[in-house]
């Protein structure tokens, strides 16, 4: 099978945005006020690089703009965007574009990816404790169930993943998993290890601020 490459511009942040995921963007630099004005104009994605102690991470995910928070007068922009597919960076183009355009290639799921139940219920309860102390206000996963929930534009994983307290590397690792069920044992070894350091008022105050994301737009 051919592999399907494809131009996108790039936006290299020190965050990682997971597949139906949404994040607040502070807009300043010249050249990604461009970048975001061409997408909002052509109502077509940009990329999310995470750009760390200076690697830029070969993994990243598409991220197209859900709407305009805040318009400053000195054109800045305050925005939010939903992460959509993940895609691997090929190459870097030498463009006449101010900002970086890469050729990238989707970087989906194994389509074995069948999720194991045992695995999901027991990630989403150990997800359900953490929330319950840390983010009380933001949506839990009924348990039991019949069914795995279906999140539109994600995964269980991704969707866990958010407000899971995991470091910036983590995020990073979890991102390039391509199986559902290994993000979910990748989640399970982590909030099991998360949970009892809950306890102290500082671990709880660090893993809320590890989250950058918005629960859900209207």
């Amino acid at each position: 099978m051919s592999i399907v490459t494809e131009h996108i511009g790039l936006f290299p942040l020190g965050t990682v945005l997971f597949p139906g995921a949404y994040l607040p963007l502070h807009i300043f630099e010249h050249r990604y006020r461009r970048l975001v004005a061409e997408c909002i104009e052509t109502d077509q994605p940009f990329g999310i690089n995470l750009f760390d102690e200076g690697d830029l991470h070969l993994i990243g995910c598409t991220a197209r703009v859900r709407g305009i928070l805040r318009h400053y007068d000195d054109g800045r922009l305050d925005i939010v965007v939903v992460g959509q597919r993940r895609y691997l960076l090929q190459a870097i183009e030498d463009a006449s574009k101010p900002y970086i355009v890469g050729t990238i290639e989707y970087y989906d799921d194994r389509p074995d990816s069948t999720i194991n139940p045992e695995l999901y219920r027991r990630c989403a309860e150990l997800y359900n404790t953490v929330v319950e102390r840390v983010f009380p206000d933001h949506e839990r996963f009924q348990l039991p169930l019949d069914t795995i929930p279906s999140i539109e534009g994600s995964t269980p994983s991704f969707f866990m993943a958010q407000k899971a307290g995991l470091k910036l590397i983590q995020k990073q690792q979890l991102l390039s998993l391509q199986s559902e069920n290994e993000r979910l044992d990748y989640l399970i070894g982590h909030l099991a290890e998360l949970l009892p350091r809950l306890n102290t008022i500082g671990e709880t105050l660090r893993v809320a601020r590890l989250d950058g994301y918005f629960a859900r737009l209207s």
